[in-house]
């Protein structure tokens, strides 16, 4: 589409929102939830490591759900890749719809 997967500014990562594309591919999971929300997760760290970052150096995750029913296995998920001292802000939604019939979809803001 016609926008940057992550812009820096100010000394941050701000990342478009990820969809869960197997890394290095343009295949997507769209069935398995897990799946995709490790997928959204490792492309977010992939952005952070181009930095020279990773996912212990988020400040701000945002995640975008079509099911709240989803929300207990989405947290099991993200604690396990999202597992430091400080965890970052983060703001969870349900809405109608996401591009591709995704399930799941997150953007982050990354310190540098």
């Amino acid at each position: 589409g016609p926008y940057s997967h992550a812009v820096v500014s100010n000394g941050m990562i701000f990342t478009s929102g990820q969809l869960p594309f197997y890394p290095g591919t343009e295949d997507m999971e769209v069935e398995n939830l897990e799946a995709a929300t490790k997928n959204c997760l490792l492309a977010i760290e992939n952005i952070a490591k181009i930095e020279g970052k990773g996912l212990s150096d988020c400040i701000a995750i945002k995640v975008y759900l079509t099911s709240m029913d989803d929300y207990g296995l989405v947290n099991e998920v993200y604690k396990e890749m999202i597992n430091f001292k400080e965890m970052p802000a983060r703001t969870l939604v349900e809405v109608s719809r996401l591009p591709m019939d995704s399930k799941i979809e997150i953007e982050a803001i990354i310190k540098i």
